[in-house]
């Protein structure tokens, strides 16, 4: 376009705005759960994170398990909270509960040789929460090789075969101590001297003050059946 005087005419450029400049674009932040493991019946630990730069606030961390939950692994959510930073990602942790420890022990107990074994008491260390043996899906057996008529000694009373959803059990054998029936300890003990009988009434030792010697097998002292 000419003026009057044949003049090209230049027209002004529009002024920059720097209003109308896009903000660079903030990088992607990655927040990331840390993962745990715990035993069953503890207190969840204090829950935390990571992050791959910088930011101001904290984000929201939750976990549904709590102290009654059972074994298993549980989701550790985390969300954007009061973090003031909008270009983020996130990714959840693990909380694993595993088994807590439970030790399993049999009393050790003593009997007289001819008698019936006495009732079996387990003790068990480490219960949480208040838990007792009926949280057990299975009961632990005990088990024994002495009889009624076992000769006098020691014997091993052997425990295991227990199950559990939330504890791993560990077993601690007892002892079965078989004695001399106390009418013939006490006869022994006297030093009064006394026959011994087989089962078939043949006597096999006379005016004696010691078993000692004797086969093993089976004997008649005093009226009283012995086990050698």
């Amino acid at each position: 376009e000419l003026d009057e005087y044949g003049q090209e005419i230049v027209q002004p450029e529009d002024p920059i705005d720097d209003e109308d400049e896009d903000d660079p674009p903030q990088p992607m932040l990655t927040l990331t759960a840390n993962s745990y493991i715990r035993e069953y019946g503890d207190e969840n630990p204090a829950f935390d994170f990571s992050v791959d730069g910088t930011i101001t606030g904290q984000p929201s961390i939750t976990c549904e398990a709590t102290l009654q939950s059972p074994v298993g692994d549980y989701p550790i959510m985390i969300s954007k909270g009061s973090v003031d930073y909008d270009s983020c990602q996130f990714v959840n942790g693990i909380l694993t509960i595993t088994k807590a420890p439970l030790k399993v022990a049999v009393k050790d107990v003593e009997r007289e040789q001819g008698e019936e074994n006495p009732q079996f008491e387990l003790v068990y260390e480490g219960w949480k929460l208040q838990d007792t043996e009926s949280v057990l899906i299975k009961k632990p057996v005990i088990t024994t090789t002495a009889m009624k008529d076992s000769p006098v000694g020691e014997y091993v009373i052997v425990v295991n075969g227990g199950e559990s959803e939330n504890y791993e059990l560990s077993y601690q054998n007892g002892k079965l101590t078989v004695t001399v029936p106390s009418v013939i300890a006490m006869m022994l003990k006297s030093g009064r001297p006394f026959d011994v009988y087989d089962l078939s009434g043949r006597k096999v030792r006379h005016q004696v003050t010691t078993l000692k010697g004797l086969p093993s097998g089976a004997y008649i002292v005093n009226g009283k059946k012995v086990f050698i």
